[in-house]
């Protein structure tokens, strides 16, 4: 497998080469891209080019995990041999979805909706190898103080509101307005990635029991496929100690 370059491969959605047995996220956020490096750098970025626009749900929460699951699935059928890993967040306020500003004055506008009060941040993450997916949606209360219009101003004069979710970087200035927050952090910056990690372990050893009565063969080379996308010999999981259903697999080998 072709080692990834820090935070990810950028490559095109149509790009089918070279995708046995890799790991792709499904995310052009450089900080995606940033927080599932501390789990492996040994992965490729693939933007989906799923339509957001047709999607409607009764929550935000719904809302969040169906795109989360529209843009995984999107490159895993480009991409079969791959596992993926779709994310998406909102920023919800009183049921209202906060996606990102069109423009400074959009931008304002969310500003000012979370001055002062607590609102949402859920994240939906889905990972899919093929027909096979799991998902789920990781939520988190975010308390601001009260922002002033000269702040506000300010702020949108800056690059920094115009790609994120609710028109701020928790990670950047944003993070001098903090009250409190309940919840993952790393929710907030679009991706809970230990929960992440954890159902990514859960995905390959459900399917890894799936084909354990598969013919020697044929089980070793799924197990192989599944396995391997999801953990480096050199980093991931094995740095803190190999899951207990690799040791089947080389039992098997």
């Amino acid at each position: 497998m072709e080692k990834a370059l820090p935070f990810g491969r950028a490559v095109t959605a149509g790009d089918g080469e070279g995708f046995m047995n890799h790991l792709i996220l499904a995310s052009g956020s450089p900080r995606r891209r940033e927080l599932l490096s501390l789990y492996t750098t040994d992965f490729t970025v693939c933007v989906s080019d799923f339509d957001e626009s047709a999607v409607t749900a009764p929550t935000p929460a719904q809302l969040v995990e169906q795109l989360a699951i529209g843009k995984c699935l999107a490159v895993a059928k480009q991409h079969p041999d791959a596992v993926v890993i779709g994310c998406d967040t909102v920023v919800d306020v009183d049921g209202a979805v906060f996606g990102k500003p069109h423009d400074a004055e959009d931008a304002k506008r969310m500003l000012r909706a979370l001055s002062g009060k607590t609102h949402q941040v859920h994240t939906g993450v889905c990972i899919a190898k093929g027909d096979r997916a799991e998902h789920f949606v990781d939520s988190c209360k975010v308390t601001f103080f009260p922002l002033g219009e000269e702040e506000i101003a300010f702020y949108t004069a800056t690059p920094e509101p115009y790609d994120k979710a609710g028109a701020y970087a928790i990670q950047g200035r944003a993070a001098l307005w903090l009250d409190r927050i309940e919840g993952d952090y790393y929710t907030i910056m679009g991706l809970p990635v230990s929960r992440t990690v954890q159902t990514l372990a859960h995905f390959c050893e459900k399917n890894v029991k799936m084909i354990e009565n598969l013919p020697k063969r044929l089980r070793n080379e799924a197990l192989a496929a599944i396995i391997e996308p999801c953990y480096s010999a050199q980093e991931g999981l094995f740095a803190a100690g190999r899951p207990a259903f690799w040791d089947r697999f080389k039992e098997r080998s």
